[in-house]
């Protein structure tokens, strides 16, 4: 019983509890907002002017999973999350690889988005530097995040939340100004559903190509799945913790459809 017990979080194994529903929040909202800005050529070149539609149904078709781990974090709060969730409802061995395989994953998207930031400042900037510096700053600024949560969890919750709510506030801000610079028009909705994946018109093809293109959108969605992670460092009731996953998904959700609504209906070759 002992050994159970350790197993889901309890005795002496416990960790810490120091965050707040807050601060787990926009950890999760922030892990998935990381692809906001700097990848929308490629959104946009898959789903054309109909990403918005693509972001809507990807946040519904997330929303089932995102029940999943609120139910199953509620009834195993371990931080284990993933192998415990499997080794218990499964087995032992898809338990091990379904916990590797979400962690290859995980190595993958924050140095994509790091080094995404890196590329967008060094365009938006000029300033110039070559591959292996942006290599050189993407591996200081992991190292150093990294060190920050070592640290204290408490720490790097209160960062992300600050960094978060200024970069839903930019993208608001951003989308409110595209749609109010004379330069949005339904008029430019024209070929809804383009793709750069292949076909033309309405044909098979492209249809194809645009549902290819829209399942990509997975990706921006990393992040929700975080948060049982937490469950034994939360200083929340152990219940509440849906409403960070949850809102994480839809918060979002929102944000994406409501940016590249505003982004596919403007002309850029159109005069200010």
């Amino acid at each position: 019983m002992q050994k159970d017990s350790n197993i889901l979080g309890g005795g002496k194994y416990a960790l810490k509890k120091s965050l707040s529903l807050l601060y787990v929040y926009a950890l999760a909202t922030g892990a998935i907002f990381t692809f906001m800005c700097y990848w929308d050529g490629i959104f946009l070149s898959y789903c054309g002017p109909a990403t918005f539609l693509a972001y809507i149904l990807m946040t519904l078709a997330c929303l089932p999973i995102a029940f999943i781990y609120a139910e199953l974090s509620t009834m195993l709060p371990s931080a284990g999350s993933s192998l415990v969730f499997n080794t218990i409802g499964l087995n032992k061995h898809l338990g091990f690889w379904s916990s590797w395989l979400i962690m290859c994953a995980w190595i993958a998207v924050p140095a994509a988005g790091t080094l995404g930031i890196i590329d967008w400042l060094n365009f938006q900037f000029n300033f110039g530097w070559s591959d292996a510096t942006m290599l050189g700053i993407g591996v200081i600024s992991l190292f150093a995040w990294f060190a920050l949560s070592l640290a204290r969890n408490v720490i790097a919750g209160k960062v992300q939340t600050y960094m978060l709510f200024c970069a839903i506030g930019g993208i608001c801000l951003t989308a409110l100004l595209l749609f109010f610079s004379g330069q949005w028009s339904l008029a430019n909705f024209s070929g809804f559903f383009s793709t750069a994946l292949g076909g033309a018109g309405l044909d098979k093809a492209q249809w194809l190509g645009w549902a290819i293109g829209a399942a990509f959108l997975i990706t921006p969605y990393f992040g929700f799945e975080t948060v049982p992670a937490l469950v034994e460092e939360g200083t929340f009731p152990i219940h509440d913790q849906k409403k960070a996953i949850l809102g994480s998904v839809i918060t979002c959700g929102v944000i994406y459809a409501i940016f590249y609504l505003a982004v596919s209906a403007r002309n850029p070759d159109k005069s200010r």
